[in-house]
């Protein structure tokens, strides 16, 4: 007799459970949205003639080079790491120009006006020099920039 109710008791509460309720699924779906107002009409919008998206600007760099040997000056835009002595070393991966100063001591530069600084770094070619570094600020009123090494 136990057996029978308790089977009888799990039938029941499989078909209560399995069937859900049965309610309209209009009735349980949720409250409509509100439509949202259309949006409002722009005016005509126009740009100036000499609007440009370009944010760039053009500077010029020169080297006075006064270390004697052979080596290049690589110019970065992006820090890679700040010592303790404050020496910046430039982000390899932001390198905009390498200048050999034996060849070139003037070089007209393309920089993004969001770059704050540019950091050179002095390669030599001879085991006798030291590497040198240099961070340039970009906020100058003219576009010319000189360094001296």
């Amino acid at each position: 007799m136990r057996y029978v109710i308790a089977s009888l008791l799990m039938l029941a509460v499989l078909g209560i459970v399995a069937c859900g309720g049965q309610e309209n699924s209009v009735e349980r779906s949720a409250p409509p949205v509100a439509q949202s107002p259309k949006p409002a009409q722009t005016s005509q919008i126009i740009a100036e003639r000499d609007f440009s998206f370009n944010s760039s600007k053009k500077i010029t760099l020169s080297v006075e080079y006064s270390v004697q040997g052979k080596g290049a000056f690589h110019v970065y835009y992006k820090a890679a790491h700040v010592s303790s002595e404050g020496l910046v070393i430039g982000d390899p991966t932001s390198r905009i120009t390498t200048i050999y100063p034996e060849q070139d001591q003037v070089v007209e530069i393309e920089v993004n006006s969001n770059w704050s600084s540019l950091y050179i770094h002095w390669v030599p070619m001879s085991v006798y020099q030291s590497e040198l570094t240099l961070a340039i600020p970009l906020n100058q009123a003219s576009d010319h920039y000189h360094i001296t090494f």
